[in-house]
């Protein structure tokens, strides 16, 4: 039987001649000679001769000691220490200096002279594999011994490079195992053999292969049930620890249980055979003698030295698929290069090793692991050397096999792997030129790279952006890392907890080890402590494991250049704001082109983040990290960037304005913002597309501008920042920005920019649906204007005073006041004159006037054929036409009017004119016309502003009750009427209690809908207004 309870059983092992001393390292450490046990040394010298142990007839590089013996935290006299250990130890083994020899960049212990119980289990191995078929009794014999040897190196107490070697270890074990109880199923009776396959899957629950075994030992022992029930336990376990499902493999064997397919169960490849002594063949001594000599070759599954999967991977679904793409051959098949690239901390190294363990069977030539920066000990090296070295021993190279020059070595690596299946993980590649002579030629082969940086020069590479985890994943991570009651009994402050680790996995493994060592600590003191400013990097720090640590090694080979640009960015004043190009060239002082190659360049060292390519950001920890660590720039410094930074958006947003909104006045205090270089801002499109990338850090330079040494930029620049603002439909930034930019222009005493501010204002707070606060601020306009005899200013207040009053159902004076405008503003101010005949035709159509309603529309659109202005103009035209009944026309200006709002950013109109579409449509008997407005309509209507809601909820019931469905129609005019009510418009409430009217009456209730009708026709009596529009001539 294989259980826990003889794991580590020892072995008798009979010196081999020339041996002088015994050496157990599978466990804890034993060192025996003569019957005496021998004491070799500290912690340090027992993980300096293990590793030589362990890689026997091989030389270590001394590197390679260093990184095992200190396990990442070596003191910087560690070279010299490493000596000393060595000579150390020659003096306490018998024959030292014989034993352990100095060899080229390193030390080699000889195999001949030493007993050594992991090479004794390679060689059981070894030979069980040689006689499977021969004597597959005696090899299950053989096997069995071996297995019994088996513990993890140094009892796992021997750091990460031990742990690697462990783990190569643990896999040849594993395929031992598995083969073993493919013998024992073929040799004896399935239910001898059950109780050792539970043991086995108890030590090794997630290793499918065994539960397989179980599975099929189960049913062929006649127990089916239990047979199934192993499955079920075996799939819920791999969908709860890596989220996935079984193998094919396993699921052909549930398949095979449930169609009682014995034959599917039994075992393949063994026969059963005379009894023929192993002996008759070949001595079971000389097969352990020659697999001793050459095990490393005679692997038929090939060599494994992938580090142990460190946990659950969540979070990484994306770039999971990518890679299972490009081996799929879902991309182009010959990039079999990928590099995971991310900042140091983000997960590359542990993702890179668990896509190869998913991925090892697709690679039966070998699956190799190489860390670089382990083998690199000046700097300036790349580690190639040692690193090729120690994959040629994995290979089985002997050392009189490998070349002595570094151009031999990598010629010879190219041959050696040239025809192979494998999978190379290259991990923590400096640049391109150091992974170029790894890269696995094979046509079936994968070089699957780890690097801070994409390494775009290596050609043929396939590169994964690596980022921050969600907070969602970082969640479900805590849940799995500490104790689950815990994280459930402080749910908040586990939420809290996710956010502030920003993404970073190396943070929360970090903060799990910290939770886990102090298990009454509450989650929220911890909290606390992270959430203050500079805390966090101290906090996130467990012995030699640090963010800081892992963020100096990001930065320590950036030039002056780069390292100043990064500190000033890290202390740009709106933290969390991404910053476009040409605003960080301006606080950075660099000139656009020279700014666009450094900001690239630490964005290729993800020191930096880029959104849409178009704006930068930095990880807060980083930043708190890179504050730390340089100079803080002078009062006088940060007021000069400030100020350069403000007339860059100052210069672009006047540019993008102008685009957007031709023919605007120009105001006498707008200030000179010539010689600011500015990206190239000529089509509206590219208006557009400047104030989307800009808006972020717009707003926050406007919301925090008050008391600002330039208050007149800051006014200028909410002016032209409000076009964008009207534009996108953003009514709640722009009610906040025209607040501030009125305080700033009246702080500045500029009465024609504080009159402008004022206007601007109260057109959001009328979108806004505070009717009354925008007509009180556009009477103080208007005072201004009046006040400083502007009266071009006091008509433009005059004409936004009309078109107010007509959506408060003030008709007459509505009209009356956009005419007296039109006769004030000058011919050449033809922006604001279409603006005010597109009020004038709103308010010639509530009042039922068609014809001059077209001709005002019309007008308009000859004067500013703009997006906006058009969209509106054609929108009224074809109000007119679905008035008349020109159904047809209507359509068509419909369309004209779509394309032109289509123009536009985020316009609340489409969703109008989709309702005037679905009406038209209705009326037309186009159904699917009919039904797909009316969709689109409803998907829009949250973003419709309150102004606008009552509006389109007629427009939709109308097209309701044209298609039929009198029921919806009465309830959106409905709808309509509490919309119009709340927001003081008497002509939408009277279109709402018309539309009621009528579905009640069609419904059969003709007496309320008489009443419905007479409070319409009263409403319509006291504003003047006339419902032809809407509902035809009476």
């Amino acid at each position: 039987m294989i259980g826990r309870e003889q794991r580590g059983t020892p072995v008798v092992v009979h010196l081999a001649d020339g041996a002088v001393a015994q050496f157990k390292i599978l466990g804890s450490f034993e060192a025996w000679a003569g019957g005496r046990r021998l004491h070799v040394g500290g912690k340090q010298s027992v993980r300096a001769l293990t590793v030589l142990l362990a890689e026997a007839d091989r030389v270590v590089p001394l590197s390679r000691l260093i990184a095992a013996t200190w396990d990442g935290e070596a003191p910087a006299t560690a070279g010299h220490q490493i000596r000393k250990i060595v000579a150390d130890l020659r003096r306490r083994l018998p024959d030292g200096a014989q034993l352990i020899v100095t060899d080229g960049p390193g030390y080699r212990l000889e195999a001949s002279r030493a007993d050594v119980d992991l090479a004794r289990f390679d060689a059981l191995l070894a030979a069980a594999q040689r006689a499977r078929i021969s004597s597959p009794r005696d090899a299950s014999r053989v096997y069995a011994e071996a297995l019994h040897l088996w513990s993890p190196l140094l009892a796992g107490e021997g750091g990460d490079v031990i742990e690697a070697l462990s783990q190569l270890v643990h896999s040849r074990w594993l395929r031992a195992a598995e083969d073993c109880m493919e013998l024992r199923l073929a040799l004896e009776p399935a239910a001898e053999v059950v109780s050792s396959l539970v043991d086995l899957a108890q030590r090794e629950p997630l290793v499918e292969g065994l539960r397989g075994q179980l599975i099929r030992a189960l049913y062929l022992a006649g127990r089916q049930a239990e047979a199934l029930r192993e499955y079920d336990s075996v799939r819920r376990l791999l969908a709860e620890e890596l989220g996935v499902d079984p193998s094919p493999g396993l699921r052909a064997i549930y398949a095979a249980v449930l169609a009682n397919d014995e034959a599917a169960m039994r075992p393949s490849g063994v026969a059963e055979r005379p009894e023929m002594p192993l002996e008759a063949t070949l001595p079971v001594t000389a097969l352990v003698d020659q697999a001793t000599q050459r095990h490393h070759l005679d692997d038929p599954f090939g060599p494994t030295t992938l580090p142990r999967r460190s946990g659950s991977v969540v979070g990484r679904e994306h770039e999971l698929a990518q890679v299972r793409a490009l081996m799929n051959n879902e991309v182009d098949s010959t990039a079999r290069i990928v590099v995971l690239h991310g900042l140091g901390g983000m997960g590359t190294s542990a993702l890179a090793i668990h896509i190869a363990h998913e991925m090892a069977e697709l690679f039966p030539d070998g699956q190799l692991y190489v860390d670089l920066r382990a083998h690199v000990t000046q700097p300036g090296e790349t580690g190639l050397d040692s690193a090729l070295e120690q994959l040629f021993h994995a290979l089985g190279q002997s050392p009189e096999e490998i070349p002595t020059s570094l151009r031999a070595k990598i010629d010879r690596w190219r041959m050696l792997t040239a025809r192979r299946s494998m999978l190379l993980v290259v991990d923590d590649v400096p640049n391109g030129a150091a992974l170029e002579p790894l890269i696995l030629s094979g046509p079936t082969s994968l070089t699957l790279a780890t690097a801070h940086s994409r390494l775009p020069e290596v050609s043929g590479s396939h590169g994964i952006r690596v980022g921050p985890l969600t907070p969602e994943a970082c969640l479900e991570l805590l849940r799995r890392s500490v104790n689950p009651q815990r994280i459930e009994r402080e749910s908040e402050a586990a939420v809290t907890l996710a956010h502030l680790t920003g993404g970073f996995p190396l943070a929360l493994q970090l903060i799990t080890t910290h939770l886990r060592r102090r298990e009454h600590e509450s989650l929220e003191t911890l909290c606390d402590r992270l959430a203050e400013e500079g805390s966090s990097l101290d906090d996130l720090s467990v012995g030699g494991r640090s963010l800081e640590n892992t963020f100096h090694l990001a930065i320590e080979e950036l030039d002056a250049e780069h390292l100043r640009a990064l500190s000033e960015f890290a202390r740009f004043p709106w933290v969390g704001i991404p910053v476009p190009r040409g605003a960080a060239a301006a606080w950075l002082d660099l000139p656009p082109g020279r700014a666009a190659a450094v900001l690239g360049d630490l964005e290729d060292s993800h020191l930096l983040d880029a959104r849409d390519g178009a704006a930068y950001d930095m990880h807060g920890h980083l930043r708190t990290f890179v504050r730390r660590q340089t100079e803080p720039l002078s009062d006088a410094v940060v007021a000069a960037r400030g100020s350069a930074l403000l007339r860059y958006l100052g210069a672009g947003a006047s540019r993008a304005a102008g685009v957007l909104a031709p023919g605007r006045r120009t105001l006498g205090s707008a200030p000179d913002l010539s010689g600011v270089p500015l990206s190239r801002v000529i089509t509206p499109a590219q208006a557009r597309r400047w104030f989307s990338d800009h808006h972020p850090l717009l707003r926050a330079v406007i919301l925090r501008a008050e008391g600002t040494e330039d208050p007149i930029v800051i006014a200028h620049l909410a002016r032209d920042y409000a076009v964008h603002l009207l534009e996108a439909g953003l009514v709640s930034t722009g009610q906040e920005v025209g607040e501030i930019a009125v305080r700033v222009a009246r702080a500045a005493r500029d009465r024609e920019l504080e009159r402008l501010s004022l206007s601007n204002l109260a057109l959001f707070q009328w979108r806004g649906g505070e009717l009354d606060a925008a007509i009180e601020a556009l009477r103080a306009a208007e005072k201004l204007a009046e006040a400083i005899k502007d009266r071009q200013g006091q008509a433009a207040v005059l004409a936004r005073l009309g078109a107010f009053r007509i959506d408060t159902g003030l008709l007459a004076e509505g009209c009356a006041d956009l005419e007296r405008a039109l006769e004030t503003l000058l011919a050449g101010q033809d922006r604001e004159r279409a603006s005010a005949l597109n009020s004038l035709s709103s308010g010639y159509l509530r009042r039922g006037d068609l014809h001059r309603a077209a001709s005002a529309a019309a007008e308009s659109l000859n004067l500013d054929d703009s997006a906006f202005n058009a969209g509106l103009s054609k929108l009224h035209l074809a109000s007119v036409a679905e008035a008349r009944g020109d159904l047809s026309e209507a359509r068509d200006l419909l369309d004209g009017a779509r394309a032109a709002y289509e123009l536009t950013a985020g316009s609340d109109r489409l969703a109008l004119v989709d309702a005037h579409v679905a009406w038209t449509a209705a009326r037309q008997q186009d159904g699917p016309g009919m039904v797909a407005a009316m969709a689109a309509a409803e998907s829009a209507i949250e973003a419709v502003p309150a102004v606008r809601r009552a509006q389109l909820e007629n427009l939709l019931a109308l097209a309701d009750a044209a298609g039929g469905n009198l029921t919806a129609a009465r309830a959106r005019h409905a709808r309509a009427l509490q919309h119009a009510t709340s927001g003081n418009q008497p002509f939408e409430a009277a279109m709402a209690l018309r539309g009621l009217a009528e579905a009640t009456a069609a419904l059969g209730d003709a007496d309320i809908g008489s009443d419905f009708a007479a409070r319409a026709n009263e409403e319509c009596q006291r504003i003047g207004g006339s419902p032809v529009w809407r509902f035809g001539p009476d």
